[in-house]
């Protein structure tokens, strides 16, 4: 991916994308919400840039606590990084696998639903830059097998597959499996 400026956008105007739907937001008065926009307010209103695509959807779950924690501050705009929806896979779960204060296994869980749609855009991406006439790096981007992303991500495909295991579970009987989060 290249490196692009940021720009500013109206934080109304923002959403999450789908791609984030299977990780649990925190509620807006939750405490990670409230401490990052005492972060925001300490920092004199600075934030990094929110991690979007064109069509003005967050495509990280750090992104989208920013984007809560500057709607509770009233802010008018945020800095946002424009990223190719195309890509909005790969880069949700490359911030799932740096997400270093969770477990190996809460990593494997929510990467898995990515995983498909994550091998599909590095393969089109692949194309794209093979056809371009450019090399291949060595990233999660550019990973051909799922066993190949699960070692980019730092994740053992014994967990991968525990893993599929507990949300196939999970998604035989949604209403038996209802949790409350705390804050949520």
């Amino acid at each position: 991916m290249k490196h692009t400026t940021p720009e500013v956008r109206d934080p109304a105007e923002l959403r999450p994308h789908a791609i984030l739907a299977h990780i649990p937001a925190p509620a807006k008065d939750a405490p990670e919400v409230c401490a990052c926009a005492d972060a925001i307010r300490e920092q004199d209103g600075h934030l990094l840039p929110l991690v979007i695509d064109e069509h003005n959807e967050i495509l990280t779950d750090d992104s989208r606590l920013r984007w809560m924690a500057s709607r509770r501050m009233g802010m008018e705009v945020v800095p946002v990084v424009i990223q190719p929806a195309a890509l909005a896979p790969i880069i949700a779960l490359n911030a799932i696998a740096h997400r270093s204060h969770w477990t190996k296994s809460a990593i494997a869980y929510l990467a898995i639903p990515l995983l498909k749609p994550a091998l599909e855009a590095a393969r089109a991406r692949r194309m794209e830059i093979l056809k371009a006439g450019g090399s291949i790096g060595h990233s999660v981007t550019y990973a051909q097998t799922w066993e190949q992303m699960a070692e980019k991500v730092g994740v053992s495909k014994g967990l991968f597959v525990a893993a599929r295991q507990v949300r196939a579970e999970f998604d035989k009987d949604k209403t038996r499996y209802q949790f409350q989060f705390e804050g949520g």
